[in-house]
């Protein structure tokens, strides 16, 4: 039997261009892994910029140019932007996951046969996007602060690389994600 068959149980209505809506659909192993990894990356970035405010300047650099020079400054609790953003995204993305049936799935069709397992594989894609966007504020927040306590430049790599690895992951995911989706 299909583990995606266990989950679907019995519709609740229909959307206007006639998706089916399940009051709850279980979550699967995979999305657990990815709120727990997401919850670490965020609580490791809270974590790491309180404690790194108290051996800050009061003025660091805020921003850097592509070769990683400071182009501009600011105060030193501009850190905190970095967490709050992450708490917000992961907020709101966590609460987007309640309504599957309101995803724009290009290319897919959902029906009652495959909707259990297409909502499930999009509420992991989110998931996924998550967890990878919370340990890219990790990357970039781990060099500023360094940089912040040093005075020293970041490399350029520090800026342009997490973006990239960011870029890939994103791409992998949503290859994954359609492949799965439209074998359902």
């Amino acid at each position: 039997m299909d583990r995606y068959a266990q989950l679907s149980n019995e519709p609740y209505g229909f959307t206007s261009n006639g998706r089916p809506m399940y009051r709850k659909l279980p979550l699967i192993g995979l999305e657990w892994i990815f709120i727990a990894l997401n919850v670490f990356f965020l609580a490791f970035t809270w974590i790491y910029t309180t404690n790194s405010l108290n051996g800050l300047p009061d003025q660091i650099p805020t921003h850097f140019d592509i070769s990683g020079k400071p182009d501009r400054y600011g105060s030193k609790y501009t850190l905190l932007i970095l967490p709050i953003i992450g708490t917000f995204v992961s907020i709101l993305m966590h609460i987007v996951c309640f309504f599957p049936h309101r995803f724009n799935l290009t290319g897919i069709t959902v029906t009652t046969d495959n909707a259990a397992k297409v909502y499930t594989v999009a509420r992991t894609l989110l998931r996924y996007l998550g967890a990878l966007t919370s340990a890219l504020f990790i990357v970039l927040l781990v060099p500023w602060v360094k940089a912040a306590q040093t005075g020293e430049e970041l490399s350029g790599m520090s800026i342009v690389g997490p973006i990239v690895g960011f870029l890939g992951g994103l791409a992998i995911g949503i290859y994954c994600f359609y492949s799965k989706a439209r074998s359902a």
